[in-house]
């Protein structure tokens, strides 16, 4: 009997030696060390090591990319309502409206090359109005520049649209800035080859200024009957925007955003 209690009592104990080792080691894998000012910090992997390595990309990272277009690209409206190809956007000082002897509203509303940018001067050094050319401009001394934009729009529409020009508003993103106003733009249909005409403006007083009121857009798109048109503009920007030393410049028309070059 004495031997078989010391031989229980050896067991018993070598059963809470191993248990008390056991819990040792689970507590110290799975403690959070003191900083000795009453905070802790956590010194082991995360739970989830991979999925907190891939935190680092967004989960829409391409699909963002993919909403960002650039001059030249054909897009649709988000609400299937426009089919257009931004044919141009470039920062200019200088528009042209037309070339040859005289610039009444008859001749440049037929010229082909109606508001467009240029790099041609309007007046030589002597400040002398340069014969045979035709536009206007903003001065090198001056601290805005014009973002010029061309565009031809197609209305892939099933019902009639009657806001057709704010959809074509010109907007203008350069990292945290945006800019939405003073702008002019015109228009023509391109199967008739017709005349130019207004499209939309924030301020008639400048159109007005500059002899471009030529007859509005009316606004108005319909379904199966709106013949393509092409539209030719500018809004007026900060120089810095067009130096753009700290991001991309985005100019968005229909929700649909383009960066310029």
């Amino acid at each position: 009997m004495k031997k078989l209690l010391a031989l229980m009592l050896t067991a018993a104990l070598a059963l809470s030696l191993v248990a008390c080792g056991g819990g040792g080691g689970g507590t110290e894998d799975n403690s959070t060390p003191s900083t000795g000012n009453g905070d802790t910090t956590s010194t082991g992997t995360p739970s989830s090591g991979e999925d907190s390595a891939n935190t680092d990309t967004p989960d829409d990272g391409e699909d963002s990319t993919t909403d960002i277009h650039k001059v030249g690209d054909t897009v649709e409206s988000e609400l299937g309502l426009y089919r257009f190809t931004l044919k141009d956007a470039t920062f200019t000082r200088n528009i042209l409206v037309c070339r040859g002897e005289k610039a009444d509203k008859e001749t440049f509303r037929k010229a082909e090359e109606f508001f467009t940018a240029t790099d041609e001067p309007f007046v030589d050094e002597n400040g002398n109005v340069i014969e045979g050319i035709h536009g206007f401009g903003i001065g090198a001394d001056k601290d805005d520049i014009y973002l010029y934009f061309n565009l031809e729009v197609e209305f892939i529409g099933t019902e009639e649209r009657t806001v057709g020009r704010q959809d074509f508003q010109p907007s203008v993103s350069y990292g945290d800035y945006k800019f939405t106003s003073d702008y002019m733009s015109f228009y023509r249909e391109l199967e008739n080859d017709d005349l130019w005409s207004n499209f939309d403006a924030d301020s008639l007083s400048n159109v007005k200024a500059l002899g471009l009121e030529i007859g509005y857009f009316n606004g108005t798109f319909k379904p199966l009957s709106s013949p393509p048109i092409e539209i030719r503009g500018v809004i007026r920007v900060p120089k810095a925007v067009a130096e753009h030393t700290d991001g991309d410049v985005v100019i968005s028309f229909a929700g649909k955003d383009f960066v310029v070059e």
